[in-house]
């Protein structure tokens, strides 16, 4: 792309974006009047720093001034003494400018708007953000008020309740206790009740104190907690989460080069948004050693797998010895 005496060759292609803008700018329609000294001061002003400076944003300013008073009062740049070449060079030279040869075409008439629509939903949500989703910060006295309620209903120590086993041991995983921690009324307790038939819930108590009582939206409790829709939407009934990609005993394998080892089926908390919830199992499960075998000898045999993810439920729930057991087995694999 070159540039003599301040204009760029006709190397240079305008895309489409930048064309439709062009044509949208042109005379439609004869016209009557003079645009005012104003406005033409102000064009002229616009116009000697688009053509002067090395910078695309003299060039925007521009071209939205002209494309709104087009729209606004139907006098196209010729009314201000710009014609079409003029406007050509200073497309070409916003491209040439920019570090992506991004168009004042896709910038004025895509990039801006959309961008400014995104603006506008962002300030629709900060005008109403503290009322229909305060942060744990504007929260936190009510938190440690949920805190403080639930250590004493479940007889929890400080050193219980700092601990990641303290938090396991005292897991609320029963209708009756989640009820009486975060006041549930009678009928959402029946609900989740219906749902926990089929889907197990477990949530530590540092998450249960995160649940704002009374809020029947509350995003923590609707990410921990089991809800109706998980039973009552009709769908088609699916095999166990990845029967066709389980090609060996605890092994997930969704790319070529990538395997999962479902260590284990224990998880500090269940979360609903989870791809295993309906096959977790009722019961907390350590695998024996003969089947983390088979997992392993699936690895050792295909020397094409690269990365490997050992995971659950949550891994870090398995015992150290076990752990370490697992990872040495790994780590001897060439």
């Amino acid at each position: 792309m070159n540039e003599k005496n301040g204009v760029v060759s006709e190397e240079a292609a305008l895309d489409d974006y930048t064309k439709a803008l062009l044509e949208a700018l042109q005379p439609s329609g004869e016209l009557f009047g003079d645009p005012g000294e104003e406005a033409r001061l102000k064009v002229n002003e616009l116009l000697s720093k688009a053509s002067k400076e090395e910078l695309t944003e003299p060039i925007v300013e521009l071209f939205t001034f002209l494309l709104h008073y087009k729209h606004q009062h139907r006098f196209s740049p010729e009314a201000f003494g710009i014609d079409q070449k003029t406007l050509e060079n200073l497309a070409l030279k916003h491209q040439r400018i920019d570090e992506h040869l991004v168009s004042i075409g896709g910038r004025l008439t895509q990039a801006l708007p959309i961008a400014a629509d995104a603006n506008d939903r962002v300030d629709a949500y900060l005008k109403e953000k503290d009322e229909v989703a305060p942060s744990g910060i504007e929260l936190w006295d009510t938190i440690l008020e949920n805190q403080a309620r639930i250590r004493a209903k479940l007889k929890m120590t400080d050193e219980e309740w700092n601990s990641f086993s303290g938090q396991i041991r005292h897991a609320v995983d029963s209708i009756e206790t989640l009820a009486d921690l975060i006041d549930l009324t009678p009928e959402a307790a029946a609900s989740v009740a219906r749902v926990t038939g089929e889907y197990r819930m477990r949530l530590t108590p540092y998450y249960t104190s995160l649940i704002m009582p009374g809020l029947v939206n509350d995003p923590v409790m609707l990410q921990s907690i089991p809800t109706g829709e998980m039973i009552d939407n009709a769908g088609i009934e699916i095999p166990p989460v990845a029967a066709d990609h389980s090609p060996a005993r605890l092994i997930d394998q969704f790319y070529p080069r990538v395997v999962t080892i479902k260590a284990t089926n224990m998880c500090a908390m269940y979360c609903t948004h989870c791809l295993r919830i309906a096959h977790i199992g009722r019961k907390d499960r350590i695998y024996s050693r003969e089947a983390y075998r088979e997992a392993l000898d699936y690895i050792r045999a295909n020397e094409r797998i690269r990365d490997i993810l050992v995971t659950g439920g949550d891994a870090f729930v398995l015992p150290n010895s076990m752990l370490d057991w697992l990872l040495e087995q790994l780590d001897e694999i060439d």
